[in-house]
């Protein structure tokens, strides 16, 4: 009997595990393909639940009651739970019957997801849609009540802290819960707003042991802060603070401002800001803006308290300016280039390495004129020693031509920079923030 012939059955290579991972890894932000991942062996399960879980986003009462059962059921996913978002969105619908308003997720959530969630380090409230380029969208005022604050002060792992499109009924609440967060760190404010600042008493904190040392603070887009600036100095510790960001400071608000400067003092590091006036926020005119732009330097903005700043970043004309108000071709109004000059004037730290002009879209070139003295003067002088380099900030969408108008004002306005070597150019947004490992983004 001939012997029958078997074909050879050939194994596949076996892939060590941790290459899967890594594989998986590069998978991170593909939801869909990450579940795929987690229903293929069991082998994939923690790498795959590693990044599914790490943000969630409660968006109705529904979606914190499934939060809830499941960190019920399944209590070791908790662990893997580092960012959670409440999110507000009016277009998002459900059933009346079945839907909290936001205001009523937001004082929720902290009784039913306490203790569950051991290593949550960010948390983000808000709309997270919301365009800083925008006006703030009417939405329900956020009214938190009396068992709020005891229970979410019990969340003691988060160190940042994100507040976007949120409107609060007083500005009370917005510090009470600023201060609840004893190990918070970083704090971004954007487009934040109460309705009232009544009900403020100031000696609320004065008793408290503790604030939160903040390390680096974002606010955006928030006219309304300013005016009730030392309610925030209350309720936090600035005196730690390395990294300041302010893109968008009204000019009648410079002397609050020139108070958190004073409150951060030598341990400020980066400072980002841009200064500009408002027709219709912020409780100042075109005229009174102009007035506070070219006021005496000691008498505005006061960095000469950041004596150890290592970089600072100016953004010359915010998207929103109005015209008048950067427009060189007339000499009844001023650029946004003057207020840039008047504080390098007053710069004191020896330890200054970058500076970074950022040039949007809606502000041509030609904002970059000679003024006495020019920029380029105020840099060739001995403070300015140590400066390594001095990058221009543009839009992306900056076409050939806007960039050849760029390029021909710098080289013809800083003449003395280009000799020593320290120019630079870096592709950012419109409000100063290279996106790509940008060490000032908050």
């Amino acid at each position: 009997m001939a012997n029958s012939t078997h074909p050879t059955r050939r194994k596949s290579p076996r892939v060590p595990v941790d290459i899967w991972e890594d594989i998986i890894d590069l998978l991170r932000e593909d939801l869909i393909a990450l579940r795929a991942c987690a229903l293929t062996c069991w082998q994939w399960v923690p790498r795959s639940r590693l990044h599914l879980f790490r943000v969630v986003e409660l968006w109705t009462s529904q979606d914190l009651a499934l939060c809830t059962q499941l960190l019920i059921d399944a209590p070791h996913l908790g662990d893997l739970i580092h960012e959670l978002h409440i999110c507000h969105n009016k277009y998002f619908m459900v059933p009346i019957s079945r839907q909290f308003t936001f205001s009523q997720l937001l004082n929720a959530f902290p009784a039913m997801l306490l203790r569950k969630l051991p290593r949550l380090d960010v948390l983000s409230i808000g709309n997270p849609s919301s365009n800083p380029f925008t006006p703030v969208v009417t939405m329900e005022d956020v009214t938190l009540y009396h068992t709020f604050f005891p229970v979410f002060s019990l969340f003691r792992s988060v160190t940042r802290l994100e507040l976007v499109a949120v409107h609060f009924s007083t500005a009370m609440e917005f510090a009470q819960l600023i201060h609840a967060l004893s190990n918070l760190s970083t704090l971004h404010c954007r487009q934040v707003v109460w309705r009232s600042a009544a009900r403020y008493d100031p000696t609320r904190f004065e008793t408290l042991e503790r604030r939160p040392a903040l390390i680096h603070l974002h606010i955006e887009s928030m006219p309304w802060f300013w005016p009730m600036a030392e309610c925030f100095l209350d309720a936090v510790s600035l005196s730690s603070l390395v990294t300041l960001v302010l893109p968008n400071v009204f000019a009648g608000h410079l002397d609050s401002v020139s108070r958190v400067l004073w409150a951060a003092r030598a341990s400020l590091r980066h400072l980002t800001i841009g200064v500009h006036g408002s027709e219709t926020i912020g409780g100042i005119t075109a005229e009174e803006a102009v007035a506070a732009l070219t006021a005496a330097p000691d008498e505005r903005l006061h960095i000469e308290f950041s004596t150890c700043l290592a970089s600072l970043r100016m953004i010359l004309s915010p998207m929103d300016a109005p015209a008048t108000l950067w427009t060189s071709e007339s000499r009844d109004h001023v650029p946004s280039a003057v207020w840039a000059q008047r504080l390098l004037a007053k710069i004191t730290s020896e330890k200054l390495d970058e500076i970074a002009l950022c040039v949007p879209l809606a502000a041509r070139p030609t904002l970059i004129e000679a003024y006495e003295p020019t920029v380029d003067a105020i840099l060739a002088r001995p403070a300015f020693a140590g400066l390594k380099r001095l990058v221009f900030l543009h839009p992306e969408r900056y076409g050939r031509g806007l960039m050849e108008e760029l390029h021909a004002v710098v080289r013809g306005e800083f003449p003395l920079a280009l000799a020593r070597g320290i120019v630079r150019w870096t592709v950012a947004d419109e409000l100063g923030v290279v996106r790509l490992r940008d060490p000032l983004v908050v």
